[in-house]
């Protein structure tokens, strides 16, 4: 993939970028935490904005009151991270800032979408904030690889 045909999607709109799994269940959930615990080199888990023990039963996140406090996974990326806030069990999410990604780091984020798509074995798709159908990147698990869909908008 080159980085001067998918530029123009990362360009700084003050939108950030999702990455999603759909149709998700627990077992996925599960399973693309402990690929993240195992594959990646930094991570940390917040809740309520303060550093904590992600927990081992990723299930638990889920069951959480009105009164209980956001948690979110940070997994560093480049000089950013990709956040993940536990929004809906049926749906796997995480948002990058678009100023963090460059012609460096394509290969990081097509490495990250391959990994969250294999360990699941599920489509994984990259788009604009809040746009499930606003494809930018897939990863396919037919043929283990990422492509580019084309322009977003356009």
């Amino acid at each position: 993939m080159e980085w001067n045909k998918i530029s123009a999607d990362f360009e700084p709109d003050g939108s950030l970028r999702d990455i999603y799994i759909h149709e998700a269940t627990l077992v996925d959930w599960q399973a693309v935490i402990d690929a993240i615990r195992k594959e990646t080199p930094s991570f940390s888990f917040h809740t309520g904005g303060e550093p904590v023990e992600m927990p081992q039963n990723i299930s638990n996140l889920f069951n959480l009151g009105p009164d209980d406090f956001c948690s979110t996974l940070y997994v560093a990326f480049g000089n950013g991270t990709l956040n993940c806030h536990f929004f809906t069990e049926e749906q796997v999410e995480f948002d990058l800032d678009p100023r963090d990604i460059n012609a460096g780091l394509l290969p990081l984020l097509i490495d990250f979408m391959t990994l969250l798509g294999t360990t699941v074995g599920k489509p994984v798709s990259l788009t604009h904030e809040n746009m499930p159908k606003a494809e930018i990147m897939r990863f396919a698990p037919a043929s283990g690889r990422v492509d580019y869909v084309g322009p977003a908008f356009g």
